[in-house]
């Protein structure tokens, strides 16, 4: 249980951090893995919680043995949201500081600037700090009321109804964390984008990026001839850049090619003697010449 929270906290903070930064994708695919293996492990739990509440229900003394041994293991989860408390004030404080230190220049009043996307992800980060910090607070009480209504010495006596009540609310907390990390996962699976056998004819060009930071991978390209791809994560403005970039080079190349083609053509030449005099001073001087003329098409 307290494991399971603990990785909970750790997707929660991860979570924020994925909606401003750019991710390698081998980062994201551990973060995926964590994901996968917290949600099986609340899962567990939760069946587990919901097995005790359906004993007790139905009489099962051994239950009530087996609620006392959850009192330690709700100490330790009491310390380890105080852990995750602290993360978030820290984070909560690193966001603050880059909002402090991100300047814009004026130039870049009217368009996209990294201090405008900066601004936009931290704060969007901060609200969800903000929502974790209200859901870790209140698992925090509710823990610490269920610390003071049991001892290891009294749990045994506690009635029924109420033991049944606290497994509810652990069952509840449960489905939160459920929750929390269900999000994550589809947040990470939203930022994930994959291309995968693409061909390319001669000539042609294709684009396959993310201007928002998402994770782009392109897989088993097949490119032939002149045709070009172009991935990654860039903003609008190099996006647009580019295709007049290609497009230029494309104009250029046909341009070229064209000229080529007309410095291919060969004009044909016929050749007779001249006796002007200026020839005749050409053979004093060089020897005999022949001078070429072009012939009618």
């Amino acid at each position: 249980m307290l494991a399971a929270h603990k990785s909970t906290i750790n997707i929660a903070l991860a979570n924020a951090n994925l909606r401003i930064a750019a991710i390698p994708p081998e980062v994201l695919d551990s973060y995926k893995d964590m994901i996968a293996d917290t949600t099986n492990d609340l899962n567990t739990h939760l069946q587990d919680m919901q097995e005790k509440i359906d004993r007790l229900k139905a009489g099962d003394v051994t239950a009530v043995d087996e609620v006392a041994l959850e009192w330690h293991a709700m100490a330790e989860e009491k310390e380890s949201t105080k852990q995750g408390l602290d993360m978030c004030a820290r984070l909560s404080a690193q966001i603050n500081q880059f909002e402090a230190a991100s300047a814009e220049s004026a130039q870049y009043a009217g368009r996209p600037s990294a201090h405008k996307h900066i601004k936009t992800g931290l704060s969007q980060a901060g609200q969800s700090i903000k929502s974790l910090v209200g859901r870790l607070q209140s698992h925090e009480a509710l823990v610490s009321s269920q610390l003071e209504a049991m001892s290891l010495q009294g749990v045994l006596s506690e009635p029924v109804a109420s033991q049944l009540e606290r497994l509810q609310q652990t069952k509840e907390s449960l489905s939160q964390c459920i929750r929390i990390v269900s999000e994550a996962g589809k947040l990470a699976e939203e930022r994930s984008n994959v291309f995968e056998d693409l061909t390319l004819a001669d000539n042609s060009y294709a684009f396959s990026v993310s201007t928002v930071n998402d994770l782009v991978t392109a897989r088993r390209l097949n490119l032939s001839g002149r045709s070009r791809h172009f991935g990654g994560q860039v903003t609008n403005e190099t996006v647009q850049k580019s295709m007049e970039a290609l497009t230029q080079l494309d104009a250029e190349h046909l341009r070229c090619s064209a000229g080529m083609d007309g410095s291919r053509k060969v004009t044909a030449f016929s050749t007779k003697t001249n006796d002007s005099p200026n020839s005749k001073n050409f053979r004093d001087r060089f020897g005999p010449g022949v001078t070429l003329v072009a012939k009618n098409e």
